[in-house]
């Protein structure tokens, strides 16, 4: 994961994900033992040296905007090094 924000995130792959795929993210940080669930949809890709970058934009329904709200309360108080996040 490269960039997280309340709309979306970044991420990296070295298989590239196809434009407009719908994803389900799994956002596991070091502060929290269950990971958030939230699903997206790849909004734009591009490669690049280090691999293929997409951009995912969260489609958060009622069942996932408690999970949202939480993940960017946390985001804007933390800075990127403490993140310890991982994506699955």
């Amino acid at each position: 994961m490269l960039d997280v924000s309340a709309g979306g995130l970044r991420l990296r792959t070295h298989q590239p994900i196809e434009l407009g795929d719908r994803v389900e993210l799994q956002i596991q940080l070091s502060l929290r033992q269950q990971p958030y669930l939230l699903p997206g949809r790849v909004v734009w890709i591009q490669e690049t040296a280090l691999g293929v970058e997409h951009g995912v934009a969260f489609e958060v329904d009622s069942d996932h905007q408690a999970e949202l709200d939480e993940l960017a309360r946390f985001l804007t108080q933390q800075r990127p090094a403490s993140w310890g996040a991982r994506i699955e």
